[in-house]
């Protein structure tokens, strides 16, 4: 919040336009029901559906077509149920995640070099990661598309992983930023030591990138490696 009202005032001379980037309306989803949307649960199959998945977690909803709108995907498209798909939340969610898995990585290794942080980061937030703690909670199988057979629909990678940062944006939009750091708390920092003893993320390009940036803590001066 103080950052907010700091970049209000740095970025912004004229009183109106700071008032737009410190008072940004409510997602149109909330703007709709202002108070809570789960009146519609009742007569919405797919919203009736998503309550499961609400008991399995242990976080109920304000605004449940939030969570709604993070399990559409892009091929559905607008409907007057979510008002759209995913891929705006999941950019949201993105860098949501980005952000508490950097301030997590920062105070746990208060030695570690910043290049070092960034591949524990990496082998946190990347899709492969995501997708796999989507599927452990079984997100696939609430997944809203065009597929009206019902039968359980098989996700690629990448789509698991866009729906697990379009629940953590409908997480950060209904509730707050704590809720988010609850989720990756229990479902992605736990996976760190695992992720250290494998190393992972480990791949040729990346240890030599390693092996650069130990040298120059140490002292010493080579160049980071330069790809063509």
């Amino acid at each position: 919040e103080e950052a907010k009202q700091l970049f209000g005032r740095l970025l912004f001379n004229d009183p109106d336009l700071r008032e737009v980037w410190l008072n940004y309306p409510l997602h149109p989803l909330q703007l709709q029901e202002p108070n809570t949307d789960r009146q519609l649960i009742e007569t919405s199959p797919v919203l009736q559906k998503l309550t499961e998945f609400e008991e399995a977690i242990g976080v109920i909803f304000t605004h449940v077509r939030l969570l709604a709108r993070a399990f559409t995907l892009r091929t559905v498209g607008f409907n007057h149920l979510t008002l759209g798909h995913n891929q705006r939340m999941e950019f949201l969610g993105d860098s949501i995640m980005q952000l508490v898995a950097t301030e997590y990585l920062f105070i746990h290794f208060p030695d570690h070099h910043e290049g070092h942080l960034t591949l524990l980061r990496s082998s946190l937030v990347n899709n492969r990661t995501q997708a796999k703690v989507a599927e452990e909670l079984g997100m696939q199988e609430y997944a809203i598309t065009n597929d009206k057979t019902k039968r359980p629909v098989a996700l690629r990678t990448k789509t698991l992983a866009d729906l697990l940062e379009s629940f953590i944006a409908a997480l950060y939009i209904d509730k707050d930023l704590e809720y988010v750091h609850t989720f990756m708390n229990v479902c992605f920092f736990p996976r760190l030591k695992e992720f250290i003893l494998n190393q992972d993320w480990n791949d040729p390009k990346s240890q030599l990138q390693q092996c650069c940036l130990t040298l120059r803590t140490e002292g010493k001066e080579p160049d980071i490696p330069l790809y063509k």
